[in-house]
């Protein structure tokens, strides 16, 4: 019996360990992922240290970042829904790099005295 818990704890700390790896190749910190979930960065940290998933928190996370409910609540299968859900994330994510890019570009000129071309 106690074999059976210990490979539960395994596959807790694989689980959790594996979305902390998500989330950092995904460049969403902390403090972002706190905020999505409506929990403190303290909360989000004790979560992701050793607690198992469960079914209300696996179906939050996967709403908040399209992460697979059966990979948080099993360990079993990919880490995000599908490969169009990670692929809608990564999309999205180089939307918003360009946004900002054009946006810095834009507060550059105006501080230089330039204005902006439309």
């Amino acid at each position: 019996m106690a074999k059976a818990n210990q490979m539960d704890k395994v596959t807790v700390a694989r689980i959790n360990r594996e979305v902390r790896l998500w989330l950092n190749r995904q460049r969403i910190s902390r403090e972002d992922a706190a905020a999505r979930l409506g929990l403190t960065p303290a909360s989000l940290s004790v979560y992701l240290a050793a607690r198992p998933f469960s079914v209300k928190r696996a179906r939050r996370w996967a709403a908040a970042f399209g992460l697979s409910e059966r990979f948080l609540l099993t360990g079993q299968g990919p880490v995000v829904k599908r490969a169009s859900s990670y692929r809608t994330l990564v999309d999205e994510n180089e939307r918003l790099r360009a946004i900002i890019k054009e946006q810095e570009r834009e507060i550059d000129a105006l501080r230089n005295g330039n204005t902006l071309s439309e």
